[in-house]
This record gives C-alpha cells, sequence and structure tokens, in this order.
C-alpha cells in the first residue's frame, strides 16, 4: 500500500499542493455528490467552506482592492462550475455586489444553474453586439448578477485573447466589488489562460 501511495502522484492532501506546488492552499471545500440529496449537516459544512474561502480570498487580496478571480481545473468534471456558482453566492451573501460570468464559451452552462437566458451574453459583448448594460443579467439571488455565455460558434473561444476581454473585466471591476469568471478546464485549451492573464491582482 506503501509503494502504491508513493507511485500514485495526485494530491490527496492540501500539504501536499503547497509543498510540491509552492501554493497557498485558500480553503478546502468536502466532496459533494451532485446524484444524491445533502444532508442538513453536509449543506452547513458545504456553505462554511465557501464562506472561509471567501474569507481567505479576501485577506489574499490588498486592503480596499477588488476581487477579480478566474476559476478553472486540470479536467472536466472536477467541479469547477460548481466552485465558481458557490464561491460567487457566498460573496453576495456577506453583501458584495457580484457578478458572476460564463466565460465557458465552450461547454458552459451557468445560465441554466440559474435559470437565466443564454444570451445575449459574453460572446455578444466580445464581438460588438451587445453592451455591458444587455448582457448584465439579474438573479433570484440578491447582489449577484450573471454574464451568459452567449451563442456558441467555432471561433468563440478565439474572442478571450482580444483587448475587448479586458476592457469587459476592468469595466465589471469598476462596477462590481467581486468579478469571478468560470473558464473551460485547462486541458480543453489556451481560454483559461487568456482570461486569468486579465483577472490577475
Amino acid at each position: 500500500a506503501v509503494l502504491l501511495d508513493r507511485m500514485d502522484r495526485r494530491f490527496r492532501y492540501p500539504s501536499q499542493a503547497t509543498h510540491e506546488l509552492g501554493l497557498q492552499v485558500l480553503g478546502v471545500v468536502p466532496q459533494i455528490q451532485q446524484d444524491r440529496r445533502q444532508t442538513p449537516e453536509k449543506v452547513a459544512q458545504i456553505v462554511e467552506a465557501f464562506r472561509s474561502i471567501r474569507m481567505n480570498v479576501r485577506y489574499a487580496s490588498m486592503p480596499g482592492q477588488k476581487v477579480t478571480l478566474t476559476i478553472t481545473s486540470p479536467g472536466a468534471g472536477d467541479g469547477k462550475s460548481l466552485v465558481a456558482a458557490n464561491l460567487a453566492m457566498s460573496f453576495a451573501e456577506g453583501g458584495w455586489r457580484t457578478v458572476l460570468v460564463d466565460g465557458d464559451l465552450r461547454r458552459g452552462a451557468l445560465h441554466a444553474t440559474f435559470d437565466r437566458e443564454s444570451g445575449p451574453g459574453l460572446v455578444e459583448y466580445l464581438e460588438g453586439t451587445a453592451l455591458l448594460s444587455e448582457i448584465a443579467q439579474a438573479t433570484s439571488y440578491a447582489n449577484l448578477s450573471l454574464i451568459a455565455g452567449g451563442q456558441r460558434h467555432r471561433r468563440a473561444p478565439e474572442l478571450l485573447g482580444t483587448p475587448r476581454m479586458q476592457q469587459l473585466v476592468a469595466a465589471l471591476a469598476a462596477e462590481y466589488d467581486a468579478v469571478i469568471i468560470d473558464t473551460p478546464p485547462l486541458g480543453a485549451g489556451i481560454d483559461a489562460h487568456a482570461i486569468g492573464t486579465t483577472t490577475q491582482q
């Protein structure tokens, strides 16, 4: 068992990421099984985990600075959209004017999560066919707005690396306290990197 554990290169503990990658761990989310009903205790544990991450993100930022985050993961099915949505709700719950952007122009479905329209959204803004005021949708959660992905097409991911994406993040940071952008997994292409460069603090 010890030999198998040493050959397994996956991270099983936060300390592994800190030690081997030199990354700061801002929080740990309990495993969420979406195919079964969560107990009240499990729900409370999950909510508290996201509150803890929210506070740690806040304290990791410069005092008085807006929070802009890109959320991604190594592969599909890792739960990045779940993390992005719940972290956005946590910021909104804490009184922060928050916007959640669906930057996964390949398979994003945050509009369905919040029962909103899929467009006009990010694609239309980046193409110049919609204004910011036309793509930001209110949600049923106080202080939380959503920008859906918009119309999917083959060239849509290329728009993420344009100056217009940088302009959007700057405009959102001026209007909201927290900007959280969900992206495709790292294995899908350069999308997450392109967006990540616009949200670096």
